[in-house]
């Protein structure tokens, strides 16, 4: 829904600040591996595994290379920590700048067959600082991937430097987050690079073809570009990763049976939601329609609607089910060849038109949001106080209520409870003229798995971004207003965390051709205020009603909509 999203996917990362080449993204569902490379009866232990949790380090494992003479490693007690000095001039600590200039930890193998996993528990918090993993053949032929900061967005990078030449088979935007494991895995001149944040949830980010005979692997930390910070990358382990033969778990977050159509239709699409646990990593996930062809689905994270490792939205139009009952199966692959297959079975209603006015409220919902209204991304829970909160934090977590194709006048009021907000990117509120939503960012044709164009007249926010003061807006993306704040509060109105607060947004036509929008908040329990805070003309309303929580974590209560003549 947000600016920020189309700003991240339009960023180019610049090989002087970031380390990195290409164009920034996220993936998409082209990064859905289609065939899967042969999996070796079994992996050597090639690679020495060590916790990392000694006094002193293991020298009989680890050689510490400073390229710059200028950085240290020592031992915590729980980790490695690799100190690395501001960047300089003369000195730069980065895998890709003319050689490996990264200070880091390396252990020698024997060519072949392996895979491993690296766990660190330091935050990239500052421009340019970066860790990673690394895979030498020499000096001049290695592989990395790396997580790194820059353009004030965390990005995830694996590159490829033979000789001269560098490739970047992966430059995805992805969460900052406090800990993270990293997978290496080599078959052949095949590999596989994955990350977690809790080795049960994996995003297999990047699979290629590399010609690197490996001698020596390792971690490092660093940082890039003459004004880059200090950094130390905390490695909590490095272990060799055995073969599993324990099968992918699907998991669908809202049931094996689920209904669609049952109050209307709120958009174009029906989504199954869900995600997928696997220790091994999951290589592949394709679904089939009623025993249809097998259809690629993309595994989070991304820096879209997939919020998190292991995440899937399984996007159908609603043209495309029968009436009646109709068969979802899932099937996943990991990267141990283990196969899982698991059916959702969704039916489908008789048309019909959601009728206006309408109530959500919760408490009757039978602990299934989708009961009385229909989750679009998110795994949203029914709490003990009659409110829906959403158990995952990331981009535009969205339940909808109402008729896309008829709703077009009328009044939304919901109790809104915010818990907490991303300081950099976060949004909470009402979306109106919701229809679903598209392969068009913008005007640009973007493959996304699932659609991440995001149309809509109005959104009654209160928005927290770009390190500015958090603020109360009318904003919009539509044909005429695109990604465009119609209206900002300029009264300083602000919220507190665990407070309620009811939002209420209008839309009504306003004789022009398009709609007038108006947004007004007031604490709950306290009496409505009589004049509108917010008020502005966009285009045209039509469309169902959107509960959004941004890079947020929100309760909503019992959600009224009213028809306006």
């Amino acid at each position: 829904m947000r600016r920020r999203a189309a700003l991240i996917l339009a960023l180019a990362c610049v090989a002087a600040g970031c380390g990195g080449s290409g164009t920034k993204h996220v993936l998409p569902a082209s990064s859905v591996p289609t065939t899967r490379p042969a999996v070796p009866s079994a992996f050597t232990d090639k690679v020495t595994n060590d916790d990392l949790n000694t006094p002193t380090l293991n020298r009989s494992v680890w050689d510490f290379v400073d390229p710059n003479a200028d950085s240290n490693v020592l031992m915590d007690g729980t980790h490695a920590v690799i100190s690395v000095p501001a960047g300089s001039d003369t000195a730069t600590h980065d895998p890709n700048d003319h050689g490996d200039r990264a200070p880091r930890l390396m252990q020698a193998i024997t060519p072949g067959d392996f895979s491993f996993d690296a766990k660190f528990d330091s935050q990239v918090a500052r421009q340019f600082q970066q860790q990673g993993v690394v895979v030498e053949q020499d000096a001049t032929h290695y592989l990395y991937a790396k997580v790194v900061q820059n353009l004030f967005q965390t990005s995830f990078v694996v590159q490829v430097v033979s000789g001269t030449a560098i490739s970047t088979p992966t430059n995805a935007s992805i969460y900052n987050r406090p800990s993270m494991i990293l997978r290496v895995a080599h078959r052949g001149t095949n590999w596989s690079v994955g990350y977690s944040y809790d080795g049960l949830y994996w995003t297999a980010a990047s699979s290629f073809a590399a010609d690197v005979t490996p001698q020596r692997v390792g971690i490092f930390g660093g940082n890039a570009g003459n004004t880059a910070p200090p950094f130390s990358a905390k490695v909590d382990s490095f272990l060799n990763t055995e073969r599993s033969t324990d099968p992918p778990i699907i998991n669908f977050w809202y049931g094996v049976n689920q209904a669609f159509g049952t109050h209307g239709q709120p958009q174009q699409w029906a989504n199954v939601l869900g995600d997928v646990v696997d220790p091994s990593g999951t290589y592949r996930l394709t679904y089939s329609l009623n025993d249809g062809t097998d259809q690629p689905l993309s595994l989070g994270e991304n820096a879209v609607r997939l919020a998190a490792p292991g995440d899937f939205n399984v996007e159908i139009d609603y043209l495309q089910l029968h009436y009646g009952s109709n068969t979802i199966k899932l099937t996943a692959v990991d990267n141990d060849g283990n196969v899982s297959t698991k059916s959702v079975t969704v039916n489908k209603a008789v048309d019909k038109l959601w009728p206006l006015p309408y109530t959500a409220n919760w408490s009757v919902a039978g602990g299934n949001a989708d009961n009385i209204a229909q989750v679009a991304d998110g795994h949203w829970v029914v709490q003990s106080d009659g409110t829906i909160r959403n158990q995952d934090i990331g981009y535009d977590r969205l339940v909808l209520i109402g008729q896309a194709s008829s709703w077009s006048q009328y009044t939304a009021t919901a109790p809104v409870t915010i818990h907490s907000m991303d300081p950099d990117s976060s949004a909470v509120g009402l979306i109106t003229g919701f229809t679903g939503a598209t392969s068009d960012l913008n005007g640009t044709p973007n493959p996304d798995q699932p659609r991440s164009g995001h149309p809509f007249p109005a959104a009654f926010l209160f928005d927290q971004s770009g390190g500015r003061r958090a603020h109360v807006e009318i904003y919009a993306n539509s044909s005429s207003h695109v990604e465009q704040t119609l209206i900002a509060d300029k009264s300083g109105t602000q919220l507190e965390l665990e407070v309620p607060y009811t939002f209420k947004a209008s839309a009504t036509d306003n004789g022009a051709g398009g709609s007038l929008f108006r947004f007004k908040i007031w604490k709950t329990g306290t009496a409505e205020p009589a004049a509108w805070l917010l008020e502005a003309n966009g285009d045209l309303n039509q469309g169902s009603v959107a509960l959004v929580a941004h890079r947020a974590d929100v309760s909503f209560g019992t959600v009224v909509i009213t028809h306006q003549p």
